[in-house]
């Protein structure tokens, strides 16, 4: 898969001494998004955080997309949450991700909850989250 090979590349500049940069960590975590890899996203953002460069928002969105396309609600929720105690403030990328995952598990009132969220931070909503909490209040009846 090619988010292995991404993986594998970077692990190949660590052994070199390469230093990885923000930009190839996330690239990184990217690949492992598409490829619907959480467990290597998790595993990457937290190394970032333990020993650099530190994640960002970005960082952090396209890990809870990975977890939210491996079908992991509870941990994109909980990062969601982690980033509002500890930062960076989730943007609407990340609440996107999170509105999404509780569509797929069918937990309205988390996507509810995320909505509030969203407007209590005067960020401007997706058309296409605005349709997941939709849905996942039509999954949850």
């Amino acid at each position: 898969a090619m988010w292995e090979q991404g993986l594998s590349m970077l692990t190949a500049m660590q052994q070199r001494a390469v230093e990885a940069d923000a930009i190839c960590c996330g690239a990184a975590i990217s690949a492992c998004e598409r490829g619907r890899a959480w467990q290597p996203a998790l595993a990457l953002l937290w190394e970032m955080r333990r020993r650099g460069p530190s994640p960002n928002v970005i960082h952090f969105s396209a890990a809870a997309s990975a977890c939210e396309k491996g079908t992991q609600w509870a941990r994109t929720l909980a990062m969601v949450h982690g980033m509002d105690i500890e930062g960076p403030s989730p943007n609407i990328i990340t609440y996107g991700a999170a509105i999404k995952a509780c569509e797929r598990g069918a937990h309205w009132p988390l996507a509810l909850s995320c909505l509030m969220d969203v407007q209590r931070r005067g960020l401007k909503l997706s058309i296409i989250a605005m349709n997941s909490a939709i849905s996942a209040c039509e999954k949850g009846q």
